[in-house]
């Protein structure tokens, strides 16, 4: 699917009411040639993220768009020769916490994409990602490592 940016903002203006308008749909593509000759596909609605893939024994894993926390671009060699790019979602979803976008095209339109409509679902949502950095519990420390914290002794 052949998308400008124009046609994204479009698009996202009119799909906000919307979720289940698809926005991308790619296919995964050979490194050689750039040529979409494998059976995985990926489509992105302004709610959620499908990744179908399989011939005869076939898989869909869904994120929803609230989860992704960070989007990452990269892009080999090979990839930027014919125009490719692999885009990671970090994401909160228990299944799948890294979901991968592999050997797609338009991938920095379909990264910037995901970035902003998914801090639109957030504040839709009104939820909030927050990342544990392990300060919790700081007064419930075991330094002796006896198995009780030394508050308590």
């Amino acid at each position: 699917m052949s998308v400008n940016e124009s046609q994204i903002k479009n698009t996202t203006a009119g799909a906000i009411d919307d979720d289940d308008a698809v926005i991308f749909k790619e296919r995964k593509r050979l490194l050689f040639l750039g040529l979409p000759w494998t059976f995985t596909k990926y489509t992105v609605t302004p709610s959620f993220i499908t990744v179908e893939s399989g011939l005869l024994s076939t898989t869909e894993d869904d994120c929803y768009m609230y989860k992704v926390a960070d989007v990452k671009l990269t892009t080999s060699l090979m990839e930027r020769i014919f125009k490719l790019g692999t885009i990671v979602c970090y994401t909160g979803d228990v299944t799948n916490p890294e979901l991968k976008l592999v050997h797609v095209k338009h991938s920095r339109e379909i990264k910037s994409y995901l970035l902003k409509q998914s801090e639109a679902a957030r504040l839709k949502r009104r939820t909030l990602n927050t990342v544990d950095i392990g300060a919790h519990g700081a007064d419930m420390a075991d330094l002796d490592h006896d198995g009780i914290p030394d508050s308590m002794e």
